[in-house]
């Protein structure tokens, strides 16, 4: 309740730039969505500088993004431009380690969380890797490509041009 009050008085002021630093930390989902739609309106009028180490908070608020990684700028663009530099559309992330090696015809392994691998690839490659996946027994997700992916694969090395 006291980080809502305080968000209140925060978007209340008469202000041109407002800086948020983790604002939803804390917050329940509910009230975490319904700061996001008070935010969508307040950024019309004014700037606003946000931190978090949300993904999907950056991706449904930032009109420009910024991944730091230590401390250090290593990608900034708008979530369209940072998608292009990756080249693949869609990410294959493993829920477990495979006992057998993968082999890729069309795109890219990185480290995703916990170590995991995440593929980056197109949409014809991700449909034949869980065909593959799904006959080994191992557990997957396909997804749109998104933020956390194109973080691990700055992160890891990958495309930084445009920094």
């Amino acid at each position: 309740m006291k980080r809502k009050v305080l968000m209140a008085m925060i978007l209340s002021a008469d202000t041109e730039v407002i800086f948020l630093d983790e604002p939803t930390t804390g917050l329940d989902p509910v009230a975490r969505r319904e700061f996001w739609e008070v935010l969508q309106e307040v950024r019309k009028d004014r700037f606003v500088v946000l931190t978090t180490h949300y993904m999907e908070e950056a991706e449904q608020l930032a009109d420009m993004i910024g991944v730091l990684d230590e401390g250090k700028l290593i990608a900034l663009g708008t979530m369209d431009e940072l998608r292009r530099r990756l080249l693949y559309n869609y990410s294959v992330q493993l829920l477990s380690l495979p006992e057998l090696p993968l082999t890729l015809t069309e795109g890219e392994m990185v480290k995703g969380r916990h170590d995991l691998p995440v593929i980056l690839t197109t949409e014809d490659e991700a449909f034949r890797i869980a065909q593959n996946l799904s006959r080994e027994g191992i557990k997957f997700t396909i997804n749109p490509v998104g933020l956390e992916d194109i973080f691990f694969y700055v992160h890891h090395g990958g495309d930084t041009a445009g920094r």
